[in-house]
């Protein structure tokens, strides 16, 4: 069971929008065989109704990695970076989440919006090796680049984030 859902989280000064991303497929089916709070608050999290996943799902018997990136990017939407932060972080600590890309994206969009540039860089082009293809995964890089004055990568990443997309519509 597939449940992806891709939310338009646009970045200051970026032309195209990043994506904060919930995608069955790159949680290895993890969520299809959530518990039912976590899928309850999934549900919530397609409604747009950050606050209901919180409230649902921020209470210490949800560690789990499925509700720890849920809460995570529920986190990034409501505008509590650091505490976004602290939830990835505990899905890429463990063994099974370390090479989740789509962590390691949503964690460099929270550290973008706490201008921590050069973490977030790291984070998206980590995001970049595990999972190739993935214009948005440029298209955050090309801004954090561009952040840094590095027009020549940013440029290189906006002409790949490009070939990608290109790629999606075909």
């Amino acid at each position: 069971v597939t449940l992806p859902h891709h939310l338009d989280f646009n970045l200051p000064g970026m032309t195209h929008g990043a994506h904060v991303t919930i995608d069955d497929a790159h949680m290895g089916g993890a969520l299809a065989m959530a518990e039912p709070k976590t899928r309850r608050a999934l549900t919530e999290f397609k409604r747009h109704n950050y606050d209901e996943v919180l409230k649902i799902l921020d209470r210490p018997q949800h560690r789990n990695l499925t509700a720890c990136f849920i809460r995570g990017v529920a986190h990034v939407m409501v505008g509590n970076y650091q505490t976004a932060i602290d939830q990835l972080n505990i899905i890429l600590s463990n063994k099974r989440g370390r090479n989740s890309p789509t962590t390691h994206y949503n964690r460099a969009i929270a550290y973008t919006h706490l201008d921590r540039h050069d973490e977030a860089i790291v984070d998206v082009t980590t995001a970049i090796n595990l999972r190739q293809g993935q214009p948005d995964y440029f298209m955050l890089r090309n801004f954090l680049f561009r952040q840094r004055n590095m027009y020549g990568e940013a440029q290189r990443d906006y002409a790949m984030a490009n070939k990608y997309k290109a790629r999606e519509e075909s």
